[in-house]
């Protein structure tokens, strides 16, 4: 499964995406990028994750507090608070 960083993200993992073994549920996935990266752990809490172009909470559950199940085939993009001016 591929995962996009960006960001701080990004920056923290000096790289721009990351291959994990496949995961079921959004909590796998993090727990997977932390053992890969722990240096995300400190900025993982104030993240956005999007599955297929759509914001997700990192808790894994849907607005109905259903949980989501992750596909080989889905697009992830881990997204850190950014700033501009």
């Amino acid at each position: 499964m591929k995962v996009l960083f960006f960001a701080g993200a990004k920056d923290v993992t000096n790289s721009t995406f990351a291959e994990v073994p496949q995961v079921q549920s959004v909590p796998e996935l993090l727990e997977q990028l932390v053992a890969l990266y722990p240096q995300l752990s400190p900025i993982l809490p104030t993240c956005m994750l999007a599955v297929n172009l759509e914001y997700v909470e990192l808790s894994g559950k849907d607005a109905d507090g259903n949980e989501i199940r992750l596909k080989e085939t889905d697009e992830i993009a881990l997204i850190p608070p950014v700033s501009g001016g």
